[in-house]
């Protein structure tokens, strides 16, 4: 990597943390749990929150479970261990943050991470999505030119639910884009020449699927690639991606009494296909709230990039990947009883697949 290339990587990442970080939107619903679960991982070493909620209104909480007597968060553990260093430095600059605070609102003693658990969320959601515009600097660089990769950047960060979504709040898909990000740039580097990489895809991969349930798709389709395309390295990468995958399901049976919590077994999907699923691709693309073309026009040169990548590399199955994928999970959406991703500004559930829409 050049100098030039490493000092512009440094700028990305300052210059979308801080941005993103400034902005003033923050989400409040889902994504309320991840913060004090990794203060309780920190501070008592277990993912109960006990110590956070109240007992007699906790029944009431959607987004609250009770198992064996403990609570639990019902959502995905795989966001708060990404965001455990994050809050663990929230948490060491506690003191120096109080008197910048104090300034702004009087009333502070002392600033608080669980007590502004919101504020924490959205820096940490914001850090992680600065990690993920590196990676699709990186990614772009193997491609284009560093003119076409910054303009790729620029797009992902500030032209998608990248912003308004992924760090607005810690949901699960800063995260996810962060693991999504690792893994194509580990492939891609594979694919020009460097095979050995592809090995490690397999822990972010993997890992994937504890932040959220949904990229069980690119684990699925990536590995198949993997599987033909890097057939010497293919065992070690399922060795890697099974090493991460253990520990995790240990931690949910002995915490859950099963290999994947209740989140995971929900109905996901409606009962059976309607005449409505086609209706519902239009409110995918098109609904004045939701539409992915409303939101984010500029992707639309995604699908002209789809046709004409695919018509030069005809006979290169990478191209195919991310369109499969983008596929897949456009179909999995007009599936879901609740499309729309609740309450949300845009088309958050096309979050986790902006990577496949910007590789074109």
């Amino acid at each position: 990597m050049q100098k030039s290339d490493k000092i512009t990587l440094l700028i990305i990442f300052f210059l979308v943390a801080s941005s993103h970080g400034v902005s003033p939107v923050m989400y409040y619903g889902d994504v309320i749990w991840y913060v004090p679960t990794a203060l309780s991982i920190i501070h008592e070493g277990n993912t109960d929150l006990d110590e956070f909620v109240d007992p007699e209104t906790a029944g009431d909480d959607y987004k609250l479970e009770q198992v064996n007597g403990h609570w639990y968060t019902v959502y995905p553990i795989g966001v708060s261990l990404i965001a455990l260093p994050f809050v663990a430095l929230f948490s060491f600059l506690a003191p120096l943050m109080t008197f910048p605070l104090r300034i702004i609102k009087p009333e502070y003693s002392a600033f608080s991470v669980m007590d502004n658990a919101d504020l924490v969320g959205m820096l940490s959601a914001s850090f992680i999505v600065a990690i993920s515009a590196v990676f699709i600097y990186l990614i772009a660089r193997l491609y284009l030119s560093k003119r076409q990769s910054i303009l790729t950047v620029f797009v992902y960060a500030y032209c998608t639910s990248v912003w308004s979504t992924a760090s607005r709040g810690l949901w699960q898909h800063g995260p996810s884009l962060l693991l999504i990000t690792i893994t194509l740039y580990l492939i891609s580097k594979a694919i020009s020449g460097k095979h050995r990489l592809v090995v490690f895809a397999g822990i972010p991969l993997a890992f994937s699927y504890f932040v959220r349930p949904t990229n069980a798709i690119p684990i699925v389709i990536l590995s198949i690639f993997i599987f033909i395309h890097f057939r010497r390295q293919f065992l070690l990468y399922s060795i890697s991606a099974i090493l991460t995958v253990v520990p995790i399901l240990i931690y949910l049976y002995i915490t859950y009494g099963a290999l994947l919590p209740q989140y995971y077994q929900g109905h996901l999907f409606a009962d059976k296909t309607s005449p409505l699923n086609a209706l519902i691709f239009f409110g995918q693309m098109f609904s004045p709230s939701r539409g992915l073309i409303i939101y984010s026009p500029v992707l639309l040169f995604s699908l002209v990039g789809m046709y004409v990548s695919i018509r030069k590399n005809i006979k290169k199955l990478w191209y195919y990947i991310p369109a499969c994928i983008i596929l897949l999970h456009t179909v999995m959406l007009a599936l879901f009883p609740h499309w729309w991703g609740g309450f949300c500004y845009g088309p958050r559930l096309f979050t986790d697949i902006v990577p496949f829409f910007l590789f074109y």
